[in-house]
């Protein structure tokens, strides 16, 4: 099955994190109470609660949760200009709450799969 990834262009990420944020993720995973996130060599790496806005602007991907186990993955494509949100593991009624919701919130975004 395919993965539906929301494409969003930069310049939305304030946006981006409020609407996540109003739909009940957060930057901490309640199971670790820490916050991941992905290098460019897609290794995992653990951030400073105050710096992961900040490392996300100069390309560390992150994690946002909604329940342990429950996770969207924002990735920055820089050549694309993009920010790139994984819906991968969601339910098709979970996904078309999300895109719903920052829809809503008036974010301009696309759809595309992996």
């Amino acid at each position: 099955m395919a993965k539906e990834i929301v494409v969003v262009p930069q310049g939305q990420e304030e946006s981006l994190f409020s609407s996540l944020l109003e739909l009940g993720f957060t930057f901490v995973n309640p199971a670790s109470e820490e916050i991941s996130g992905w290098s460019e060599e897609g290794r995992q790496v653990f951030l400073d609660i105050d710096a992961g806005l900040d490392a996300f602007r100069i390309g560390v991907g992150i994690q946002v949760w909604r329940g342990a186990g429950n996770d969207l993955n924002l990735v920055r494509d820089f050549e694309e200009e993009t920010i790139r949100v994984w819906l991968d593991g969601w339910s098709a009624e979970e996904s078309a709450e999300i895109m719903s919701h920052l829809s809503g919130s008036g974010i301009v975004f696309e759809i595309d799969y992996d």
